[in-house]
């Protein structure tokens, strides 16, 4: 969403009002680990800038590093799901018998039908 002289972005779990200056980040309680990674991000695009490396405006330096950092954050929050996934279907293979896998198999066929 941007408004007059700001974006205002709402990521979950991240909210920002980002200005020409200055970046103003909501972080909910339980996100306090979010915001080293996006402070190192913003103070390395910064550095870029300064030493002429990158000629984007704050506001792009500023989103960019929002958006990294949360894609971030979700990647790992599903990698850890998939592991625990994949344990819980170890668990299952080993307790359930063939004749019952394929029962639910069947089951599940038809309720995608």
């Amino acid at each position: 969403l941007v408004r007059r002289g700001a974006v205002v972005l709402s990521l979950d779990p991240l909210n920002a009002i980002i200005t020409a200056e200055k970046a103003f980040v909501m972080v909910p309680d339980g996100a306090d680990d979010l915001l080293g990674p996006l402070l190192r991000r913003v103070e390395q695009a910064q550095a870029a800038k300064v030493a002429g490396t990158v000629r984007l405006p704050f506001e792009f330096i500023a989103m960019e590093a929002l958006l990294v950092t949360v894609s971030t954050s979700q990647r790992h929050v599903v990698d850890r799901c998939v592991e625990d996934a994949r344990r819980l279907l170890q668990v299952i293979r080993k307790r359930l018998s063939g004749e019952l896998l394929n029962r639910i198999f069947a089951l599940k066929k038809r309720l995608d039908e």
